[in-house]
C-alpha cells in the first residue's frame, strides 16, 4: 500500500477482539514509530504498554481509563504515550515533544494498519494518576490500544474539514 492509501484509508476502531497477535508484528509497529523524525533527533518519545494476559500490570493501565473508553479493556495491547519535556543534551525545555510523539504516533498507527490491525490513541484517562507513573521529566500525552479489530465491522464515513484557500 501507498503512503497516500494508507493515511486516506486507516481508521481507529473502537471495538476489538481479545485475540492475541505476534510480537514480531508489535515489534514493527514500535520500529515504525522510533523511525519517526523528531526535533535534534530527540525522541522524546516512550511508550508504556501491556499485554491483555499480562495480570496486574494490565490492570493497573486499564483503571487509569475513563468508562467511555471500557472498550479498550478488550484489546490486546494497551498503552500510555509519553513526552520527555527537556533535550538530553542540554536540559533545556523541548517544546516540541509532544508534535514529536504525534509524528511517533501516526507512524506507528499506520504500521499497524498495514499490518491488518487497528490503533486507536484516546484523551479519556485519569491524567494525573498517569503522571504518577512516570519520570518528572515526562509528560503522559494518550493512551492507546493496538489489536485486531473486531470482525464485522465497518469503517464509518470519514468527515474531513476541507482544505483552507491560501494565496502565496
Amino acid at each position: 500500500m501507498n503512503v497516500i492509501e494508507a493515511v486516506a484509508e486507516r481508521w481507529s476502531p473502537r471495538a476489538y477482539e481479545p485475540t492475541p497477535f505476534p510480537d514480531s508484528k508489535l515489534k514493527l509497529i514500535f520500529e515504525s514509530g522510533r523511525a519517526a523524525h523528531s526535533c535534534f533527533n530527540e525522541q522524546p518519545w516512550r511508550f508504556i504498554f501491556s499485554k491483555k494476559d499480562a495480570g496486574a500490570a494490565r490492570t493497573h493501565l486499564e483503571s487509569l481509563l475513563d468508562p467511555g473508553n471500557a472498550f479498550a479493556t478488550q484489546a490486546w495491547i494497551l498503552g500510555l504515550s509519553l513526552g520527555k519535556k527537556t533535550f538530553t543534551k542540554t536540559g533545556q525545555p523541548n517544546r516540541h515533544n509532544g508534535h514529536d510523539v504525534g509524528s511517533a504516533s501516526h507512524a506507528m498507527s499506520l504500521c499497524a494498519w498495514d499490518l491488518g490491525l487497528g490503533m486507536r490513541f484516546m484523551a479519556g484517562y485519569n491524567l494525573e494518576a498517569a503522571r504518577k507513573l512516570v519520570p518528572p521529566d515526562y509528560e503522559p500525552y494518550s493512551m492507546f490500544v493496538i489489536g485486531n479489530p473486531q470482525k464485522g465491522l465497518e469503517r464509518p464515513p470519514r468527515d474531513r474539514r476541507p482544505l483552507l484557500d491560501r494565496k502565496s
